[in-house]
């Protein structure tokens, strides 16, 4: 899987990290008028050019770098941004017009005296600064209006699902036809205005907002959850509909320069990449597509995002670099639990270093609480790999403690469950457990020449667990720490199936080969 040549930290390469993701027709391109005070300020000069040496187009690749590739605004911190400059170090102003001319690579902050602001828009490069914000982010909401979205469709058919509403699932219905599918307000299946960058020549997004979408792996967690009820709300058009748009959308992530420079992206963008595809092929039915596309993530770029230490090298460089490890965290969880509910085990995968996801997980808790990644922030990625890995000795559930006296009714804690997580090592190890068990009790039966079976593993996998967590042989992991007294309470929430996932690890819920 080649990859791209990745921007520096310090790089002024014209990467779009500032424009959130634009839901616009693909014919259209955004206004360039905007007013000044949006400009973001700057109190340095830059003489490297404004340019972006990273983008290709097709399937051509440059050398893989091991330098990260240029990050999003939309994670938790913002950084990452890129900020207007002005190249015109010669311009002359009249009273009735401005005269620009461009000698050297010499950039000023914006605004400027020698340009009018709405100049600057189409005259002036961007240059991108790891750590600083654009303004221009807070002019376009509909980053902010996707994840809102997301988060209340999944919301919706999950509390349907649980017997806590009685329109969760119309309205999820509702929400996805408006966003998706309905010929006026739809979003068009690309993203190719997303995080786009402004200036001189032609406008476009970047690879980097794709990241964006990554809160479409709840949309199509809530399809699962709907199709599972077989509600009549969401009708078989419905369905229909959705999974058009999710192919079209598919084709443009698989063979569009922009999706091709997310897939050789070596850092988060390339992980984030992977929970979209794999999320939608399965939501389409496209079953091997999807373990396929996982797959191609755990043996590829994923063997060198994680150091035996537990360092990820490629987030660690970051301005913010606890943040965007917890950030790459949650878009690797993702993927596990996809892989999980499609009967894959890749919890237990290791980097060409020998380190898994809980490795990455445990060496983060020994930095926080620091400035860019609070306790809370790392509570619900610690609960995941409790239930995956086990917590023998409580360092799990000591942590989640201290980060929240009341984390067990966050909403996380429900569906950080090991009944969610068949495949996953401690799973696994309980269901070894039991099932010598239940051998062990058989064979005793017979030999007292006792008829009738004493077997205890016939009830939920939630009360099983309850009746295992105990034991020290269900741990499989020579770094686990997972949780100490793990309990049956989201096998017991609701009817619903209990196989879960999701995409930022604050909101996944029940559901039959889910998807987010």
């Amino acid at each position: 899987m080649p990859a791209p040549s990745s921007a520096g930290l310090s790089s002024s390469s014209s990467a779009a990290e500032t424009s959130t993701t634009s839901r616009v027709s693909s014919s259209t391109v955004p206004s360039t008028s905007r007013t000044s005070t949006l400009v973001a300020s700057s109190t340095t000069k830059t003489n490297a050019p404004a340019t972006n040496s990273t983008s290709k187009t097709g399937t051509s690749a440059t050398p893989r770098s091991t330098a990260p590739a240029p990050t999003s605004t939309n994670s938790a911190t913002g950084t990452g941004s890129a900020v207007r400059t002005t190249a015109a170090t010669t311009a002359k102003t009249t009273s009735t017009k401005t005269t620009t001319t461009s000698q050297s690579p010499t950039c000023t902050p914006s605004p400027t005296t020698e340009l009018p602001a709405s100049a600057t828009w189409t005259l002036c490069p961007y240059v991108r600064r790891d750590g600083s914000i654009n303004p221009d982010v807070k002019n376009l909401p509909d980053t902010g209006w996707i994840t809102t979205m997301a988060e209340i469709t999944h919301l919706s058919a999950l509390a349907q699902a649980a017997g806590r509403s009685k329109t969760g699932y119309a309205d999820a219905a509702r929400f996805i036809r408006v966003w998706f599918t309905d010929p006026v307000t739809g979003a068009k299946p690309n993203l190719q205005y997303g995080q786009l960058v402004r200036g001189p020549g032609v406008e476009n997004g970047t690879y980097t907002g794709i990241l964006d979408y990554r809160w479409i792996t709840k949309v199509a967690n809530a399809v699962s959850i709907m199709r599972a009820a077989n509600t009549t709300q969401w009708s078989a058009a419905d369905d229909s509909a959705f999974n058009v748009w999710g192919k079209q959308y598919i084709n443009w992530l698989t063979t569009s320069s922009l999706g091709n420079q997310a897939y050789t992206a070596t850092n988060n963008h390339g992980t984030f990449y992977i929970n979209q595809l794999a999320a939608m092929r399965y939501m389409v039915g496209d079953l091997q597509g999807a373990a396929n596309a996982l797959a191609g993530y755990f043996s590829g770029i994923y063997l060198n995002q994680i150091l035996a230490s537990g360092e990820q090298p490629l987030e660690s460089v970051r301005a913010a670099p606890n943040h965007y490890q917890a950030f790459n965290i949650e878009a690797m969880l993702v993927n596990a639990r996809l892989g999980d509910q499609l009967g894959i085990n890749f919890w237990s995968s290791k980097t060409r270093y020998g380190a898994t996801i809980q490795t990455a997980v445990n060496y983060l808790m020994t930095k926080v609480p620091a400035s860019d990644l609070a306790l809370a922030d790392l509570a619900p990625h610690v609960a995941t790999v409790a239930a995956a890995y086990g917590d023998p000795n409580g360092v799990y559930a000591a942590f989640l403690k201290k980060a929240d006296s009341s984390y067990t009714s966050q909403r996380y804690w429900f569906y950080d469950q090991t009944p969610a997580l068949p495949y996953s090592p401690y799973a696994q190890a309980i269901a070894s457990s039991i099932s010598a068990s239940m051998s062990s009790t058989s064979t005793s039966t017979a030999m007292s020449g006792t008829a009738s079976s004493t077997s205890t593993g016939t009830g939920s996998y939630g009360q099983t667990l309850v009746l295992s967590t105990s034991t020290s042989d269900a741990t499989t992991s020579s770094d686990s720490s997972g949780l100490g007294t793990t309990t049956s309470t989201a096998a017991a929430a609701t009817d619903a199936p209990t196989t879960t996932d999701d995409a930022d690890d604050d909101a996944s819920t029940s559901a039959p080969l889910t998807t987010a």
